[in-house]
């Protein structure tokens, strides 16, 4: 017992981060207090022992959420942070409770007791009906001639059985319901994508989205509380952050941990200006990756008709954010720090929130509007791991498309009423023997969802996958 005490001590936590609609602010608040503690971020709660909620969201959130939590093995811990301000009191508890062995055998003897049976758990029921050995009487001698009406064919874990119809190839596959989201790690915040699968391939897709709570999405209201100076600097770390997710889910984790330290020392306001040349290695290094282009040349290509942002495949995308981070980073004129107004804000902040619309936030919310429309047609006929890249690269903000959207904004909503028009027939990639690799040679392939990390997980299409 004192050998197991010590290794929960000496152990580190691997975090599971899920985002709530709405709680930008949290993430990135978590994201860099796990970077300074030194904790790795998992990628499936298989190899995670502490899940992080990052902001409260509604019912259909918390049930995602609680499937997660169901699939962590034990010893387990959960922490919910709903500011920024609480990150750390909100996970020092946890840190705690992961070495608190009596705690977590009582836990781990409790959720036994209530977890329910699968499918392979239930007996068969032989008494009376079977010889000695306990073989099973079939009511005669034709094993053939079973009738199988009766019995339930779920599969262990509840499962249902998939459905058949024919595939693009003309032959009778298994149709698989497979649900993207809500709570997958380095996943755009309150998006839900229903794929109907075939093998490993999308038939078709449905692209629905939680509605986040009341507020100023995070990077509209952060624009608008800087001087004009800075504008360009937040419009770089909204880029980095984008890209180091993009980066997570290409399977590049060494760059993804730099991106996400580089895009903290952008909204570190209080720091004239990020010089360590690590940064500037690590740009070159991802715009110059072979490895990383080579696996997304040609994916999820979008014609002129979508917004300028959203335009070209994945690779043409993953390069505008490097292009918003090189000119911030290129640059030798340092952004100075913005000088406080009378509310002890600064910059255009003390403006009323009708008036402070920004370019970055008119932006955001007409590709996160566009990219909803798209979604369906470009995910399609992909194979899961490229879905999760072409996700990935368009990172759509509902934050800031429910905002513009909703009664009373102002910006964008004339133009996201109408829409941006249908995208054109997906775009195969280019032939590939298996999911694409998108990092440093060692690097592996994308991540698609629990309980592995590179295998989207199957539940039914009434309840959600979570990576």
């Amino acid at each position: 017992m004192e050998l197991t005490r010590r290794l929960l001590v000496l152990a580190i936590p691997h975090a599971f981060v899920i985002t709530a609609p709405g709680a930008t602010a949290v993430r990135l608040a978590v994201e860099k207090e796990l970077r300074k503690r030194g904790w790795p971020e998992a990628l499936s709660p298989a190899d995670a022992d502490l899940l992080v909620l990052c902001g409260q969201g509604g019912a259909d959130f918390d049930s995602a959420a609680q499937r997660v939590w169901s699939q962590f093995p034990a010893p387990r811990a959960r922490a919910e942070v709903c500011a920024p301000e609480a990150v750390g009191t909100s996970l020092d508890p946890s840190r705690a409770a992961l070495t608190d062995l009596a705690a977590l055998r009582r836990s781990d003897a409790d959720r036994a007791v209530t977890q329910p049976p699968s499918a392979n758990d239930n007996d068969l029921n032989t008494d009376g009906a079977g010889d000695d050995d306990g073989n099973m009487d079939m009511g005669g001698d034709d094993h053939g001639n079973m009738d199988m009406s009766g019995m339930d064919m779920d599969l262990p874990g509840g499962l249902p059985m998939a459905d058949r119809a024919p595939d693009r190839d003309g032959l009778k596959l298994d149709q698989l319901h497979l649900v993207l989201g809500p709570a997958l790690p380095h996943w755009p915040a309150g998006l839900i994508v229903r794929l109907l699968v075939q093998g490993d391939v999308a038939q078709s897709a449905e692209v629905s989205a939680l509605s986040p709570g009341p507020g100023v999405p995070f990077w509209d209201g952060l624009e608008a509380s800087v001087g004009a100076a800075e504008t360009g600097r937040v419009r770089a770390a909204a880029a980095a952050d984008s890209l180091q997710r993009f980066l997570w889910v290409a399977g590049w984790s060494a760059a993804a941990r730099t991106g996400c330290w580089l895009r903290d020392e952008l909204l570190d306001f209080d720091e004239v200006f990020p010089l360590n040349p690590r940064f500037s290695r690590w740009l070159r290094q991802v715009r110059r990756s072979p490895v990383l282009r080579w696996s997304t040349n040609g994916l999820g290509r979008l014609d002129g008709a979508a917004p300028p942002r959203l335009q070209g495949d994945v690779t043409a995308r993953w390069l505008r954010w490097t292009d918003d981070v090189a000119a911030v980073l290129d640059s030798r004129e340092p952004a100075s720090v913005p000088e406080p107004s009378t509310n002890g804000r600064s910059g255009r902040n003390d403006l009323p929130p009708q008036h402070r619309s920004s370019q970055l936030a008119d932006e955001r919310a007409i590709s996160a509007q566009a990219s909803l429309t798209m979604l369906p047609s470009l995910l399609a006929g992909q194979e899961l791991a490229v879905a999760r890249l072409i996700v990935a690269s368009l990172d759509p903000d509902l934050d800031a498309l429910h905002a513009a959207t909703h009664p009373g904004a102002t910006g964008p909503a004339e133009a996201l009423q109408a829409g941006p028009p249908q995208a054109g027939p997906p775009q195969a990639g280019p032939p590939q023997a298996g999911p694409p690799q998108a990092g440093p040679p060692q690097a592996g392939p994308p991540q698609a969802g629990p309980p592995q990390a590179g295998t989207p997980h199957v539940h039914d299409k009434a309840e959600h996958l979570n990576d």
